[in-house]
């Protein structure tokens, strides 16, 4: 099985329970976060709205398949998830608490893009699709039908990574849409596992068992050769110490690396997934080699990008 995923304690469940006071009726689903706890072993996912903790996602330990629970603020169910692992991706299909079908995420980690989809009930394309980030740290979320950009969901690079925020940008298009709150928070909190984010920082750079999963070969090996490309740039700039760099630096230059790769001719003529990785990499050593960064900035693109392919 591709994950290991973490036990989680109904102890702790109980004790954050006493702590909510907000039903399911009221929660703001145009807002909310996901927070990740850890406490003798266990871990399991709070949910927060308007500053209120309104549910908590676990995982019902020794079952197989896997089985996910998302619990209300009086300690009711809301929704179970069952999991299934299919040839390219994951697949988790989301029931209410009567065992009638609420919809279903798809997760895709095997890209140099990692994405996922949201499937409402009796449909058999997506409503929502969202793809990551280059750095693991935001994902955008698009309507389907429209291809309207309506929502996204981030945490830092460094700074508050198991700290999840989820935001509509598009009320009207997100609201017409009517998608089931609990359908929505339990897709959008089992994204935040960090199992996730730290497959898709890492470059899946063990290519384990390839003639099962090619895919995952393909990718690990991109991510050697594009190594090697930021190695041959920092030997020849002398750019060798890139230890001591400031975590706020870092944060501040990915969001610059993102923001300005959209706005360029590399990003709009990259069509497929592979040449949109080809062109921010070229992007960013671009901006390594060129006279108008600083050597501090030059290093902090060296440093992401080497801790990204490593």
């Amino acid at each position: 099985m591709k994950f290991v995923r973490s036990f989680f304690s109904i102890i702790l469940l109980a004790v954050s329970c006493c702590a909510m006071s907000q039903s399911n009726e009221s929660i703001n689903v145009n807002q909310f976060n996901v927070k990740q706890y850890w406490m003798n072993y266990s871990i399991f996912y709070a949910i927060k709205s308007d500053n209120k903790i309104v549910g908590n996602l676990i995982l019902r330990t020794g079952q197989l398949p896997l089985m996910y629970e998302l619990l209300d603020a009086q300690n009711k169910r809301l929704s179970r998830v069952d999991y299934s692992y299919l040839v390219d991706h994951d697949r988790f299909d989301i029931y209410d608490d009567n065992n009638q079908l609420l919809g279903a995420t798809d997760e895709y980690l095997f890209k140099y893009f990692p994405a996922f989809y949201i499937y409402q009930a009796n449909s058999s394309k997506p409503a929502l699709k969202a793809e990551m980030n280059f750095w693991g740290t935001t994902f955008s979320i698009y309507d389907v039908q429209t291809n309207k950009k309506i929502a996204k969901m981030s945490r830092g690079f460094i700074t508050n990574s198991y700290y999840w925020d989820f935001k509509v940008s598009n009320k009207q298009v997100f609201d017409a849409m009517n998608i089931d709150q609990k359908l929505l928070m339990t897709a959008v909190a089992i994204q935040t596992d960090p199992v996730l984010y730290e497959t898709s920082h890492s470059s899946l750079k063990k290519a384990s068992n390839p003639l099962n999963n090619p895919k995952r070969a393909e990718i690990a090996a991109d991510s050697k050769q594009a190594l090697e490309r930021v190695k041959v740039v920092q030997q020849k700039l002398g750019l060798l110490d890139i230890s001591n760099l400031n975590n706020e630096l870092l944060e501040a230059v990915t969001k610059e690396l993102d923001s300005g790769f959209i706005n360029t001719d590399l990003h709009r003529n990259a069509v497929t997934e592979q040449e949109k990785f080809e062109a921010f990499l070229q992007y960013c050593l671009d901006k390594v080699e060129s006279n108008d960064n600083s050597d501090t900035q030059k290093k902090a693109i060296i440093y992401l990008l080497t801790s990204r392919f490593q």
